[in-house]
């Protein structure tokens, strides 16, 4: 399968650490009010993560914020992190699953 849209590529199977920064408009780390994560696999399906209220969802500094992703489908992917109250924001990215040479 080949990846039309020119982004980050990785394999499936694998382990993807996606992180966030939460910043003030002064761009200073600040932790925030609400932190939540969407992830978006190629068959549609949604998972949301909460800090604080999901383990997946690691604070790993004032206003660092990590989540590991378990690359279980080969196709388009998309995250989204969203920050409600002190700093609020949002963010979305995408990225590119291939399939492995192995599955049959």
């Amino acid at each position: 399968m080949a990846n039309p849209h020119l982004l980050n590529e990785y394999t499936k199977g694998g382990l993807l650490r996606l992180t966030y920064q939460c910043k003030d408009i002064n761009s200073a780390p600040i932790d925030p009010g609400d932190f939540t994560v969407k992830i978006k696999d190629p068959t549609g399906t949604v998972s949301s993560f909460i800090y604080g209220t999901d383990i997946e969802v690691v604070r790993l500094d004032t206003g660092l914020f990590k989540i590991d992703v378990s690359l279980t489908e080969s196709g388009l992917w998309h995250h989204r992190a969203q920050v409600s109250g002190l700093g609020q924001s949002a963010v979305e990215r995408s990225f590119f699953v291939q399939p492995s040479k192995f599955d049959s």
